[in-house]
């Protein structure tokens, strides 16, 4: 403050003197003359020395020594004399010379006298901070951040610590936290922790100084924890003694509420014994008695809660009451009372109210409800964060709550985000997770009952039934309501426990024998098996399978591991039947099967898994084993794909860039090293603060580069990869380095994003890469033809002769020899396999009739014991009705024989059409074969005029591809349609993973009457909820004719939404159920639809499917008043 005093006086003086030579014109030579003859005069030799210091400096000194001599500590004179030699002087080295060799006082002097005469933002940021840094410490608080305003670069990390400073010794502590906090969660320095915990104590601010604590203590600095846990726990004492004495002084609910909240987080018992003898003592306060109530409903207390609720009848305690209903789960009762507060409140309590009804709509699933409400309150406060959240969830928009509150439970532990935490992770649905912080969340609240219930039903999801069970029955018991029990009886039912929950409702029964719920449960229990219930438990299902599996995959990886390949595919084989989706066995019995030379299976599988790892690696072994097995062609596309997708050597600018970011990095100038990255980086103030912390205490860096190569271009950003060395005084680590670099163009580049991983440095070896491997394949092929492999089955799961299975059981026996080992798999079948290939439709039904109950019947015989059958008989039975007095009645007949290497197959297709008073009868037959994808028929077509058919299918690798000549009639439905043939073109597929199916259909038909027809079908399920789809259908289709024989309209859409149900409903059958709206934007019409079938399942040679549809999205009519339905019945023998 002294010095801006100075200088401000100095200013005033300089400021006269000019004014006053101006208003006068003074002669110089009289005044020179007037300080001669008085030696004492000061003043006037100052005037001189200002008058002389740019035009004569010799004059200039001598007046500067003659005032010295008389007042050697004249401070002008000392600055006018600074001035003539920072005219010859480097200032900003200057500063930096008196600041190293710690001369702080000359410092000053020296800036007071460089600012009279040049303005300060002509030096340099580091002077500044140095100068700002010295008046700091010399307790010049002002002239610090008066000068800190002159600092160019604002977000720098000693702009802050002084700020920092500056604050707090000023006693500005608010500011001063702002700024260490982010000093801190910057650099980490404990320096800044220290200072913030002094705050923290200072402000008695006990809460966020346990927090601060707490989160040092995890990190290990337990000697700096215990020094202020001890400042904390004296403060705590005071603070307490203090509001002690206020309401011992005056015992009014005022001076209690801060005294309970203290005592609350110490010793509730105390806290608690306080209002409850506060209250006995003013039996009218309501105010204390909806205070301790809302304290209660924190520790789940809400039956203790509710008795002090009981007679009030104030808004504020009703809107209590309200919530208190609501978190118990009583949504009717917690309904009135929120209504009545919303109905009757302040602007605040209808707030509250309505809130916690959108609440209760979203904790009944109704969602809609419950968006519309959030909403609103939205709008009236767009601030409200649980608002905000709730709206998210909603839109199951989870994800980034979690990374929010994650980053809030590292720094901040407190119950109410573990239970945040455990809350959102069960919404996600990721319940290892959630079960992990409910668990937690119990160890600090073991009273908050529902809790248990919920982990509960975690469990039951996660297939852990008896840790489930545990704790359904710890809830139920604690509980003790009937309620509660039949909860846990249900909950038994439902995952397949009958005796245990038979159990339970009896015990119910013999207490409240009238209670209906409970005996229509035990009716239900009993319907199973009327005399024996037992325990069909799945808990003993999928432990079988998981030992099986367990089992399967140790053999499998013993047997790997030893070289033995082939006995080691036989394991994972069987293993993948049961898990299809362990993706990293995939990849080891598609080696397996590479290294055997079964190079199409080999194909097979590294095409699956290019679904989940899709490396340069993965695509090369299924580009080689497709070479190995013929297909040249598709081989040599995907090598070519990989060699245009490796590393390739850095373009020069880029090596420059490399080079010259090194440099800069290793010279510890943050300036420089920061104009290499892009804005969004670098004025990122963690970013920023964090580098130039580093730089501070470094002392040194050392950076190395080993093999930069370019990974992928996009546009102008490139995308470069090296090994990465770095050493300082206080680090080292080494590891892979990525950069994206955005070149705008060869001379402007900057780093837009960074990632590090640690890692050892693997020397690229040109003699052992995919590249050599690829480059020698290629050339082999140029060399000579290849002779491809005999085709081997399609049907990957089969093998093709007995010799096959004599290897097999030749290897095992080998294996178990060498290791000691007992095998889990009997081999007694020989018998010959070939390939199975029926209709779509059977296909169809023998996919969806997989299940656990199937591999458990394959598992419980014989794991290699395969059955195999040549006569095939289908019958196919399709009846269509409409309310346009439309109904069509089709047959289908077909009988298979299967020789070694193809199928032959005949059949015959009868229908009948009614059509208002008219009718119309007609049939085809015919024969085909089937040898690997192809499959063709031919048949005679008399269902409307005579002449001749056919079908022609080919399974490509991706789709299959149909092309047929037929009647009309068979799509149509029209007897007018039976006169005409068209020719079909159709490409079709359908794929089924992760229970989500997808099909798929584009048709083109030409129609003897001249119409084109062009038709694209997909359906397709979005989402999988087991064991619920929600799918999506759509239908379009585009006529170049219009006729009134059949409905042919110019264009047409179907788009139908809905929910698809998919599971056994017993060890025999299984069950789709369907349903769905939607809306055809081109006839404007509303859609539905409503359906499903049954299949049998777990029959070795039998099948069948039943199916029935209800609908207005018809391809044949389109008016708002059509509906139809149709049902289909397939029933299929073999032998």
């Amino acid at each position: 403050m002294a010095g801006k005093k100075g200088y401000m006086q100095m200013k005033r003086i300089i400021l006269l003197i000019g004014t006053f030579l101006f208003a006068i014109d003074i002669n110089i030579s009289s005044l020179e003359k007037e300080v001669t003859s008085n030696p004492d005069d000061i003043n006037n030799r100052l005037v001189l020395i200002k008058y002389y210091i740019d035009k004569n400096e010799t004059k200039a000194l001598k007046y500067i020594n003659d005032v010295l001599k008389k007042d050697k500590n004249n401070k002008y004179a000392k600055q006018f004399l600074y001035i003539i030699k920072f005219k010859t002087t480097n200032a900003n080295q200057k500063i930096k010379d008196l600041y190293d060799k710690q001369k702080y006082k000359e410092l000053l002097n020296f800036f007071e006298a460089y600012k009279s005469y040049k303005k300060i933002d002509t030096l340099k940021d580091e002077s500044l901070l140095k100068i700002a840094r010295v008046y700091m410490w010399e307790g010049k608080y002002n002239d610090s951040l008066y000068l800190l305003n002159f600092v160019k670069d604002k977000k720098n990390v000693d702009v802050y610590e002084i700020k920092a400073y500056d604050y707090y010794y000023m006693g500005k502590l608010k500011e001063a936290e702002k700024y260490f906090k982010i000093l801190y969660y910057s650099t980490g320095k404990l320096e800044y922790a220290k200072k913030l915990l002094d705050i923290y104590l200072i402000n008695k601010d006990i809460e966020n100084a346990k927090k601060l604590l707490f989160y040092l203590k995890r990190n290990g600095n337990n000697p700096i924890v215990k020094e202020y846990e001890e400042k904390l726990n004296k403060l705590k004492e005071e603070y307490i003694k203090k509001l002690y004495e206020n309401y011992k002084k005056e015992p009014t609910f005022k001076n209690l509420q801060p005294l309970f909240y203290a005592l609350y987080n110490e010793d509730k018992e105390k806290a608690y014994k306080l209002m409850e003898e506060y209250i006995k003592n003013n039996p009218t306060d309501d105010n204390a008695k909806i205070f301790f109530a809302k304290v209660l409903t924190w520790n789940g207390d809400t039956k203790q809660a509710l008795k002090y609720l009981r007679n009030l009848n104030s808004v504020k305690a009703k809107l209590l009451i309200g919530k208190i209903f609501a978190w118990d789960g009583n949504y009717d009762k917690a309904i009135v009372y929120l209504s009545d507060v919303y109905d009757n409140g302040n602007i605040q309590e209808k707030y509250e109210a309505l809130k916690m009804l959108g609440f209760i709509a979203m904790w009944q699933d109704k969602k809609e409800k419950a968006k519309k409400i959030f909403e609103k309150l939205l709008k009236q406060n767009p601030d409200d964060e649980e608002v905000k959240e709730a709206l998210m969830i909603l839109s199951g928009n989870v994800k980034p709550l979690i990374k929010k509150y994650e980053k809030i439970y590292l720094k901040n532990p407190s119950e109410e985000v573990i239970l945040k935490l455990a809350d959102l992770y069960y919404q996600d649905k990721n319940y290892k997770k959630a079960a992990q912080f409910y668990e937690k969340y119990l160890k600090l609240h073991p009273e908050k009952i529902e809790t248990y219930k919920t982990l509960g039903d975690i469990y039951l999801a996660l297939k852990n039934y008896y840790k489930a069970f545990g704790y359904l029955e710890y809830y139920a018991n604690m509980k003790n309501t009937k309620e509660a029990y039949l909860d846990l009886a249900k909950r038994y039912y439902w995952y397949g426990f009958n005796r245990e929950a038979l159990s339970v409702v009896d015990d119910i029964l013999k207490k409240y024998p009238n209670y209906e719920d409970a005996v229509i449960l035990k009716a239900k229990i009993l319907k199973i098996n009327p005399r024996f219930v037992n325990s069909s438990s799945a808990a003993t299902i999928d432990e079988y399978f998981n030992n099986k599996s367990k089992e399967l995959l140790v053999f499998g990886d013993r047997a790997y591991f030893n070289g033995f390949y082939a006995t080691a595919g036989d394991y994972y084989k069987n293993y993948l039947i049961l898990n299809p989706n362990d993706y990293n066995v995939r990849e080891k019995y598609a080696y397996t099967l590479e290294y055997n030379k079964e190079y199409k299976k080999a194909a097979g599988e590294f095409f699956l898994l290019m679904w989940y790892k899709n490396d340069n690696l993965t695509k090369y072994h299924y580009a080689y084993n497709l070479q190995q097995s013929g297909q040249i062609d598709k081989a040599k596309k995907i090598y070519k794909e990989i060699l245009s997708s490796l590393p390739k050597p850095l373009p020069n600018f880029l090596k420059n860039f490399l080079e010259q970011w090194k440099k800069a990095w290793e010279s510890m100038n943050f300036e420089k090293y920061s104009s290499f990255y892009d804005k969004k980086i670098k004025n990122n103030i963690y970013w920023k603060l964090r580098k130039q912390n580093i730089f501070k205490n470094a002392w040194f860096i050392s950076v190395g580069i080993y093999d930069p190569v370019l990974i992928k271009k996009e546009k102008n950003i490139y995308i470069v990869k090296f090994f990465q060395t770095y050493a300082s005084k206080n680090k080292k680590d080494k590891g892979y380095k990525t950069l994206w670099i955005k070149c705008n163009n060869k001379t402007n580049c900057k780093i837009i994003k960074e990632q590090w991983k640690a890692g050892k440095y693997i020397p690229y070896n040109k003699n052992d890469s995919l590249e050599k491997y690829i480059y020698e394949n290629l050339k082999n092929l140029k060399k000579k033809p290849f002779n491809p492999q005999k085709v081997i089955n399609e049907n990957i799961n089969n093998f093709n002769n007995t010799q096959n299975i004599q290897t097999i059981e030749e290897n095992i026996s080998k294996y178990l020899n060498e290791s000691n080992l007992s095998s889990p798999i009997k081999l007694t079948s020989k018998k010959k396999l070939v390939e199975e290939n029926q209709t779509l439709n059977y296909q169809y039904i023998k996919l969806k009739s997989i299940n656990k109950a199937k591999i458990n019947k394959i598992l419980s015989s014989d794991l290699l014991n395969y059955s195999y059958y040549k006569n095939h008989l289908i019958y196919n039975l399709d009846y269509f009705k409409d309310n346009q007095q439309t109904k069509m009645l089709t047959h289908y007949l077909q009988y298979k024989r299967s020789f070694k290497n193809f199928d032959i197959f005949l059949f015959h297709r009868w229908y009948k059409i009614y059509e208002k008073n008219a009718q119309k009868s007609g049939n085809d037959t015919g024969m085909g074969f089937t040898k690997n994808r192809l499959t063709m028929d031919v048949f005679k077509d008399n269902s409307g005029t005579n002449s001749i058919g056919w079908d022609l299918s080919y399974r490509f690798p991706y789709f299959l591809f149909n092309l047929n000549k037929r009647n009309l009639v068979y799509s149509r439905k029209t007897i007018c349609a039976s006169k005409h043939k068209r020719l079909k073109a159709e490409i079709t597929n359908y794929n089924y993973s992760n229970h989500k199916e997808l099909w798929y259909s584009i048709a083109y038909e030409k129609i003897d009457d001249g119409n084109s027809v062009f038709t694209p079908q997909i359906d397709t399920d979005i989402l999988y909820l087991k064991p619920i789809n929600i799918y999506f259908s759509g239908w379009y289709q585009f006529n170049s004719k219009q006729s009134e024989c059949y409905y042919s309209p110019n264009k047409i859409d179907n788009n139908i939404i809905g929910i698809k149900y998919n599971n056994n409903i017993s060890k025999y059958l299984h069950l789709v159920a369907k349903a769905g709206i939607g809306y055809s934007f081109w006839d404007r019409i509303k859609l539905y639809e409503i359906g499903g079938w049954i299949d049998t399942i777990n029959f070795d040679s039998f099948y069948s499917r039943l199916g029935c549809k209800y609908s207005n999205s018809s391809k044949n009519f389109s008016s708002n008043n059509y509906n139809f339905y149709e049902c289909i019945f397939t029933i299929g023998k073999d032998w």
